[in-house]
Formats: C-alpha cells, structure tokens, sequence
C-alpha cells in the first residue's frame, strides 16, 4: 500500500485507571499517487509542498480545545512526548514545532502556488482541473473524536477551494478502501488513522 502518514496527530491520554498506559493516537493518512490517478482525476496530495503545508494549515491546538473531549496532546512527530527519545532530541523537536505550527496563511500561499505548478486554475471559489472541480475523497472515520477532526479539516480544504466528498464510514466499511485497493486508481485521498500504543 502506498500512502504517507502526516503527524498530525493527537495523543489521547487515557483517563481510565485500569489503562493508564494506552495511548489512542489519531493522524491523518494521505494517498501520494499520481499526480494524475489511472481514472485521470487529480490527486493534489501526490505534491510533497502540499502535504507539507497540510502541516501547517491544520491548527493541532483548535482541535485539542474544540473537537475532543478527551484531555489531549498535539503531536507533530512519529515520537512520543513521554519517551526518552523526544527528550534526547528536544532541541531539533521544538525547532520542527515551531517550523510547523499553525499558519493558515502560508499554508494556503503555499497550496496556491503549488496547484497553479500542477496546472490548475482558480473558478470562483473553487479550484478546477480540466474543467471540473478538484474533488477530495474523504475517509472519516465515525466511531470516536477522528468524526469531529474529519470535520473540521474537511472545512479547511473547503475554504481553500476544493470540493470535498466527506465519506463517513466505521473501520470495516473503510479498511477496503484505505488499505486493500490499489491508490493509483483513486478511491481515496485523505484517511483518518489511529492506532493505540502502551507505554
């Protein structure tokens, strides 16, 4: 399976005494294919500057305030913020903090200038190739707090001016399309993962 997972990330920090030690992590996975699928639509995520500025567009503190209601640490690293190695690397692990805190801004200069490079154009408020809207397939998960993160990141893109096809599904009505397809031929663009860890 060919896919990138961004930290985008939201450590869950669990509240329940009998678990003190799991951990629920949430990110969002993206589909690098293309730039053009086999079914000729266009996946803007196969551009690494715009999944890159996906790092930035989304503001990890809205959704710890916001959109959860578990209490919650932003994450923008593979690494836990409780191991030994975020520690050893502090001083490279802030360095990428700030590098890529929220700025809506520049995320969306960067997202401009990179659809433009692609070959799309601007239609009123939405970005079209070959004459149609460039449309986002959406996995989102509907069992736990991935609903409301979907949600809002769904409205991001929106604003930037792509059509986003939010496709609500549980994990087995998902698993087929995130995982067992073939991503060159489009199914899906964004995933929003999770796993659990101890420690």
């Amino acid at each position: 399976v060919l896919m990138i997972t961004i930290f985008l990330s939201l450590s869950v920090i669990p509240v329940e005494a009998s678990s003190p030690r799991k951990f629920h992590k949430y990110e969002l996975t993206f589909n690098p294919s293309g730039p053009i699928f086999n079914n000729g639509k266009l996946n803007p995520f196969a551009s690494k500057e715009i999944r890159e500025a996906m790092n930035i567009l989304i503001d990890r503190n809205y959704i710890k305030n916001n959109t959860v209601t578990q209490p919650v640490i932003p994450r923008w690293l593979p690494i836990s913020s409780f191991g030994q190695d975020y520690q050893d690397l502090i001083t490279d692990v802030v360095a990428i903090e700030t590098k890529y805190a929220h700025n809506f801004a520049d995320a969306e200069a960067t997202i401009i200038q990179q659809m433009e490079i692609i070959g799309t154009s601007k239609v009123g408020s939405y970005w079209y190739y070959n004459d149609e809207p460039v449309e986002i397939l959406f996995i989102i998960r509907t069992e736990d707090e991935r609903l409301e993160v979907g949600d809002y990141v769904a409205d991001l893109l929106e604003n930037i001016g792509f059509a986003v096809d939010r496709q609500y599904k549980t994990s087995s009505e998902a698993l087929p399309i995130w995982y067992s397809s073939d991503p060159a031929e489009g199914p899906w663009h964004i995933y929003t993962g999770g796993w659990m860890s101890t420690g």
